[in-house]
């Protein structure tokens, strides 16, 4: 702060709060330089006395100051799609002039869940998730209002596509009644398979047998 008078040796500066709690009483330096401390997020009043030799007549003078909040804001970078179980999904961002606050969601916006964020995936400027279902999601990041800064927020979507399942079936080999049936098939991607046999009976009937199997069932996982 740089004060300006005339006629004066120095100039005393008072500042306080709208409680009357003085948070500076200095003197300005021989340039009218003065540092004022750091002060808090309010209303304050400013009161300016000058010095003077014996020829001259003090004067004072009052000043109102009002120290706003400072702004913050959440930057998220653009979120990399993902394809099921291929990778973890990485969502980067910055935070300026961060709070203690800061709230970090990520919806499934198919089925309107949260997804729960183990806090060892979470640093200053990532946020690591594995393990998410296909489908479709959004991400945001709150800087809460604290008492210097203001609140902030930003949002991102991404995707997770599902992974293309296979099967191919060996050609079955006949057998004679009573006699086993082996059916040969590779599953590539597979959760679960159903197998279905369809055909007709002694009696000329039509009939379906289904049976359905968890990949770890069959290979006893």
């Amino acid at each position: 702060e740089i004060i300006h008078s005339v006629n004066a040796t120095t100039v005393n500066i008072v500042v306080k709060n709208i409680n009357n709690v003085i948070y500076s009483n200095a003197t300005a330096d021989a340039n009218g330089n003065i540092v004022l401390p750091v002060l808090n997020v309010g209303e304050y009043t400013v009161s300016l006395t000058t010095n003077v030799d014996g020829n001259h007549t003090s004067v004072s003078n009052t000043s109102k100051l009002t120290i706003n909040k400072a702004p913050s804001s959440v930057t998220i970078n653009p979120i990399t799609n993902v394809t099921f179980s291929v990778s973890n999904v990485v969502i980067n961002y910055n935070i300026v002039n961060r709070t203690q606050n800061v709230e970090i969601k990520v919806i499934n916006t198919d089925t309107g869940r949260e997804v729960i964020i183990p806090l060892s995936n979470i640093t200053a400027t990532a946020i690591t998730l594995g393990g998410l279902a296909a489908g479709n999601y959004t991400g945001s990041i709150t800087n809460n209002e604290n008492q210097y800064y203001l609140k902030s927020s930003a949002s991102a979507k991404f995707h997770i596509s599902p992974i293309t399942a296979n099967i191919t079936i060996d050609p079955v080999t006949n057998v004679t009644y009573d006699g086993e049936v082996v059916v040969n098939y590779k599953l590539e991607n597979g959760y679960d398979v159903i197998i279905k046999i369809t055909g007709r009976d002694e009696d000329n009937k039509d009939f379906e047998w289904v049976a359905k199997y968890l990949i770890s069932e069959i290979q006893g996982v």
